[in-house]
């Protein structure tokens, strides 16, 4: 049976599965699901169709499931969806998706959101994600997985993070990150390649030299930036990596790519190399 204080009102319809616990002065709406072993620590609010998956932990004061803060979305009937294992920090806010976003907030597994981090509507969140301190997230955002965003970092909506790109702190993101790319600067450029990132996932260093090779063919040369994709697309075809950061580029996209500023390196840049 599922351990919930007395003080928290759980509506009638609420699907809570046996082995949550829920903390003091937290509502949970009637078309909230929540899987086994979650926990919800005091005043965390869920709304709207919101499901929840297993061993999420979800800290105080956090509010999930709320309506999506644009003018533009009206009255939405929108889900959101968070994967399993879970950390969701304090005040963390994630609001549900839109007509015109296909009507669903994505949160994958394994994910980690610190305090005050939030994803706005309609935002599609790979596995294994991190959000820092205060990062926030605009409507229709569409992240990879294993992608850290540090403290403080912003994207602008319909903006693309590649996976196991690097967002460093304090930086806004205004065009779309490849695949392994590091963001930097107030206004975000491309700072490098992140090979530690790569390592992390326990890639050999021969792939990962590879998929830096591409990306150097790519974005560095006297060619035209067609060109040397063109280039780089026959030259490493099929390989695992190099495929993920050609094809993220050549897909469909609302935001401009960014690219390297060839005159500057960021610190984070130097230590990664």
């Amino acid at each position: 049976m599922a351990m919930i204080h007395p003080s928290a009102h759980v509506a009638a319809g609420a699907r809570i599965a046996d082995t949550v616990e829920i903390g003091p002065n937290c509502t949970i709406g009637g078309d909230v699901t929540i899987g086994p072993g979650c926990h919800l620590a005091a005043f965390v609010n869920i709304g709207g169709f919101t499901s929840i998956g297993q061993d999420t932990r979800i800290g105080a004061f956090a509010s999930l499931g709320t309506p999506p803060q644009s003018i533009a979305a009206g009255d939405s009937t929108g889900r959101l969806v968070v994967g399993a294992g879970c950390n969701l920090g304090g005040h963390v806010t994630i609001n549900v998706g839109t007509r015109d976003g296909g009507n669903v907030t994505v949160v994958g597994d394994r994910c980690r959101m610190l305090a005050y981090s939030h994803v706005a509507h309609d935002c599609s969140i790979g596995s294994d994600v991190t959000l820092g301190l205060g990062v926030a997230l605009a409507g229709h955002c569409q992240v990879g997985d294993f992608t850290q965003f540090d403290n403080y970092s912003a994207a602008h909506q319909f903006s693309h993070v590649g996976a196991s790109a690097m967002v460093e702190m304090r930086t806004f993101v205004r065009s779309d990150v490849i695949p392994f790319g590091l963001a930097a600067g107030d206004l975000s450029y491309l700072g490098g390649f992140n090979r530690l990132g790569l390592r992390q996932r326990a890639f050999s260093e021969a792939d990962i030299d590879i998929a830096e090779e591409a990306y150097r063919g790519i974005f560095f040369g006297a060619d035209t930036f067609a060109s040397r994709l063109n280039l780089v697309a026959g030259r490493y075809q099929g390989h695992i990596l190099a495929d993920q950061i050609i094809d993220f580029i050549r897909a469909d996209r609302r935001r401009p790519l960014c690219h390297p500023l060839r005159q500057r390196t960021s610190r984070r840049v130097r230590e990664m190399s």
